[in-house]
């Protein structure tokens, strides 16, 4: 279907009321007039008209949807790079925080350290202590012992 031309709407009332003074079956008619548009805004549209209108709404849709996808891409990195940021700032944290740990845990096992051997300086005194109590008990009960012995010898 090649180019149609279009009518006017004083053309298309002649039309209609020619065909219908001849008896034509008015559906037939208004098939007949709807090959001719009211006006140019209604010509059909061909193929090659659909070609390059859907062509220029590929070229737009990619041209929209790259657009799209550039600007995605550029926040993702964006949104990345302040994610790496703050997991660096994070890392320095946690490492600045584990030397504190170590270094305080340094600290206590010296002190831990310390105080067990002055518990052992202690004990070892304490035992030395013991030891000369044990003597002096000892020492005292044979004293006290060869005093009964004597006694008892005078005695008798």
């Amino acid at each position: 279907m090649g180019s149609t031309v279009a009518l006017s709407e004083k053309s298309r009332n002649e039309m209609y009321r020619f065909y219908s003074e001849y008896g034509i079956d008015e559906e037939v008619i208004g098939e007949v007039l709807s090959y001719f548009p009211a006006r140019d805004v209604e010509e059909p549209v061909t193929k090659d008209d659909l070609r390059v209108e859907s062509a220029a709404l590929r070229l737009e849709v990619n041209t929209v949807v790259r657009s799209e996808c550039d600007k995605l891409r550029t926040e993702l990195k964006s949104d990345m790079a302040e994610l790496r940021t703050e997991i660096g700032g994070i890392r320095t944290e946690l490492k600045s925080d584990i030397g504190g740990l170590r270094s305080e845990t340094g600290g206590i096992r010296t002190e831990l350290k310390s105080d067990i051997g002055g518990l052992r300086s202690e004990i070892d005194g304490l035992r030395s202590d013991m030891n000369q109590l044990v003597y002096w008990v000892i020492g005292t009960g044979l004293a006290f012992t060869g005093l009964l012995s004597g006694l008892i010898v005078v005695v008798h």
